[in-house]
């Protein structure tokens, strides 16, 4: 049996170079084109490096799925999805060529295969231009790779892609940060730019990332509404979880966007909340959020559905403030609008609804925080929490082709008489759904994903 395949549009390869349900050759001229625009912006020699190591390499014990595990950024660039690579853009000589790791048979052997390094110079070279390279060379070598094509150049300045945080202090030690810091260290007189400017058009996705962003929240819907019909049948969150699980997994070999929130009760007011391991309680709502993907591109919706098959008239009531604050968001999200004003109408709508309906009338309210429990929005593109970590897209424009989660939620303890009788709730109710930017509005993704009152109850019939 050979374990090395010579040809990398092999289905073996399906797993290490993402062709987001495209042809070999459509993949490959797709990743080509973005590297060649990016290229074509450059002033300096731009070195932009993929993941180093596995998620196992410094936990030997850590054995978890790791479908996709590559930086959006070179993920985007590349189609790349294995570790210990990376790509040198030249902008003097028009060159740009892959970085890839030794071929090592036993790996292969152990984990399956991966594009690399041989010492057959034509084998190499058929690897670069099946890629759409120049050429490859040893990611081992990288920096001495680099600091050639520099003095070739006469150049004493290189770039690459880093997020800098806005407060030193603060800085997040990403990959992209610790990437950088690497590169201050092989390089020292040299001069390191960053390139993250000529990258801002990233989160807005082309047609074909868009299309598999509506998909990916198709095949979300419909995990959902399987969940539901199945929930009769669960007695724990964890029964709820791998239903979920298994519905990604039907959808795509990359699974699901990310672990699944399946929180009942109280337990959903912890807004990352993992453990998913409590009983179901009858009369407890259970908040769900999850995502399927297509290709690499992920979906992110929330939903929040009573165990009982019912809402209570209390859960009805704050369910639908929620409701009504996410329409809010949509009807006024398009391009030109800025996250930040979105935040202002969806939780001044809601703290408005709550002093109105619960407080006003002699109700209690209980939170751990004030106002607002956490932004409404955040971009999702080739990743589910995408875009600039430090959130600084919040006070810029959105851009057509974005997509922004619509993501209102209430958590807490809540009491009030309603038709003469006392309900208390101590919950987390979150109902999102994912925004596709427009120039006159926006395009609701998630709208096959049953979320009224009605719809919800008649499912868990």
């Amino acid at each position: 049996m050979k374990l090395i395949k010579d040809d990398l549009s092999d289905p073996s390869y399906s797993a290490v170079f993402l062709q987001d349900n495209l042809a070999f050759q459509d993949a490959v001229d797709r990743y080509k084109k973005r590297r060649t625009q990016l290229l074509n912006n450059l002033e300096d020699i731009c070195i932009i490096q993929g993941v180093t190591a596995a998620f196992s390499q410094q936990n030997p014990w850590l054995n978890r799925s790791k479908n996709l595990y590559q930086d959006p950024i070179f993920l985007y660039l590349t189609g790349l999805n294995q570790n210990n690579c990376a790509i040198i853009l030249n902008p003097f000589n028009k060159s740009c060529q892959l970085l890839l790791p030794n071929i090592d048979e036993k790996k292969v052997f152990w984990e399956g295969v991966f594009i690399g390094l041989s010492e057959d110079a034509k084998q190499n070279q058929a690897i670069a231009n099946a890629l759409g390279y120049d050429s490859i060379a040893l990611h081992d070598d990288r920096y001495a790779t680099l600091t050639t094509q520099l003095q070739a150049a006469a150049k004493r300045s290189c770039s690459t892609f880093f997020f800098e945080s806005p407060d030193a202090n603060k800085q997040l030690k990403d990959h992209s940060f610790l990437s950088k810091k690497e590169l201050d260290a092989a390089l020292p007189n040299t001069t390191i730019k960053n390139i993250e400017p000529l990258l801002d058009h990233r989160p807005c996705l082309d047609a074909h990332d868009a299309h598999l962003m509506a998909e990916a929240n198709t095949h979300t819907a419909n995990a959902f509404i399987h969940c539901c019909k199945q929930l009769a049948h669960c007695r724990r969150e964890n029964d709820v979880a791998a239903i979920l699980k298994q519905k990604a997994y039907e959808a795509s070999f990359l699974g699901e966007s990310f672990a699944p929130i399946v929180a009942q009760g109280e337990n959903a007011c912890i807004l990352h909340y993992n453990a998913n391991n409590a009983a179901l309680e009858k009369g407890n709502l259970l908040l769900l959020d999850f995502g399927c993907r297509a290709g690499s591109i992920p979906a992110d919706i929330s939903r929040t559905i009573p165990i009982s098959g019912r809402f209570n008239p209390l859960q009805k009531l704050l369910y639908t403030i929620v409701l009504e604050a996410q329409a809010l968001v949509e009807a006024s999200c398009k391009e030109g609008v800025l996250i930040e004003d979105l935040n202002k109408k969806c939780w001044a709508h809601i703290e408005t609804q709550l002093h109105e309906k619960i407080t006003a009338n002699g109700g209690v309210i209980s939170r751990p925080y004030q106002d607002k429990p956490h932004n409404v929005s955040h971009l999702i593109g080739h990743m589910v929490h995408d875009g600039d970590p430090y959130r600084r897209y919040y006070k810029n424009p959105l851009k057509a082709g974005m997509v922004i989660s619509n993501e209102p939620g209430l958590y807490g303890y809540f009491e009030c008489r309603i038709d003469g009788h006392l309900y208390q709730e101590h919950c987390g109710i979150r109902i999102e759904d994912d925004l596709l930017v427009t120039a006159r509005g926006c395009k609701n993704l998630s709208s096959d994903c049953p979320k009224s009152i009605e719809d919800i109850e008649a499912l868990l019939r």
